[in-house]
């Protein structure tokens, strides 16, 4: 079996010069002001919007550092869909190198 001919296209993406912004303020935190450093993090997560209640969003070692802390040890709600939820790895499901 032959991989599919997106995969041998992967290589020309790093070639572009350009960086993708961490998305909290817009995707994450939205009441709050937008980051504009280079995201490193690509996590998968709770979002009840999102087809399968998954939701992609890239961050910022500070900012995954900051919503790990707001979310470890505390009870959550999504109010959204009533999830409730009581650690990080409740919420986030995968985190990724963005890089």
């Amino acid at each position: 079996m032959t991989a599919p001919a997106i995969l041998e296209q992967t290589d020309a993406l790093a070639a572009l010069e350009f960086d993708i912004v961490c998305g909290w303020g817009t995707s994450v935190h939205p009441n709050t002001a937008a980051c504009s450093t280079s995201a490193d993090w690509l996590i998968l997560g709770h979002d009840c919007t999102a087809p399968r209640n998954l939701g992609e969003f890239l961050l910022c070692d500070a900012h995954l550092a900051q919503l790990r802390a707001e979310l470890d040890g505390t009870h959550t709600h999504c109010r959204s869909c009533g999830l409730r939820a009581r650690t990080f790895n409740e919420w986030i499901y995968r985190v990724i190198g963005a890089r």
